[in-house]
């Protein structure tokens, strides 16, 4: 069991499970611990079994001295060279699905996003490491001094930042209602009814007078005039 100080202190916590139900919790090496480790195995200044024992003992996030004494020695090495390949080795191998797990996992589009890269873009000192250990009010609190600034500093006029606008805020039920809505904007079922409207709907086309059938049919075709000048105004747009 990890004690919960460790959990909330460590970035990232890694957990390997074996079938007879032994766990082991760890973090990753930092980029300098991992070129340390590979520039002594590369050197061959410790031997592979060695060096991930010592790998294994730098990452473990447990009590070390309740670990079992008679479980092989080989699962502390086998871990250690997983942590090692975690840390670097998997560099040039996996790099592309890595990086879309990374963007698969970011929640870019939140609203607490939106305003951590406001205030990272607002004020260069912090870190996203820095706002992590910030509460969500102070967040708040920051967030609009950081519009502030952007906005005094004139990159508004460059368009470059524009405040964010609480519009684009949505409920659940409010983002499910857009959601079903055209992205061109039109809604043709609406424009299908005024077609229909037109043509009559609760008289058959055999049974209108000549002249009724002949008025209500050139009213249909200025509605669909209407609704493919509308249709062609948004794609020239969207081609410029």
């Amino acid at each position: 069991m990890l004690d919960i100080n460790t959990l909330i202190e460590s970035k990232d916590i890694y957990l390997t499970a074996f079938p007879d139900g032994t766990q082991f919790g760890y973090r990753l090496l930092t980029v300098k611990e991992y070129h340390v480790f590979r520039a002594l195995r590369q050197g061959g200044f410790e031997a592979p079994f060695a060096l991930y024992n010592q790998v294994f003992d730098r990452c473990y996030l447990g009590e070390a001295s309740l670990i079992d004494e008679n479980l092989p020695a080989g699962i502390f090495v086998t871990i250690g060279e997983l942590i090692m390949y975690l840390s670097g080795d998997a560099a040039g191998q996996s790099d592309r699905d890595d990086i879309e797990v990374a963007r698969e996992n970011y929640p870019g589009s939140t609203v607490d996003e939106l305003m951590r890269r406001t205030v990272l873009l607002a004020f260069s000192s912090y870190t996203p490491d820095d706002l992590d250990n910030w509460t969500r009010q102070e967040l708040l609190r920051k967030f609009p001094i950081a519009e502030a600034v952007l906005v005094d500093r004139n990159v508004l006029a460059k368009g470059e930042f524009q405040p964010f606008d609480l519009r684009h805020i949505l409920t659940p039920e409010q983002a499910a209602a857009r959601a079903k809505k055209p992205a061109h904007g039109i809604d043709i079922d609406a424009q299908n009814r005024e077609h229909n409207q037109a043509m009559g709907d609760t008289t058959h086309i055999l049974d209108q007078h000549p002249d009724e059938l002949k008025r209500r049919m050139h009213k249909a075709k200025k509605l669909e005039r209407a609704q493919a000048q509308q249709l062609d105004r948004i794609n020239r747009r969207r081609r410029k």
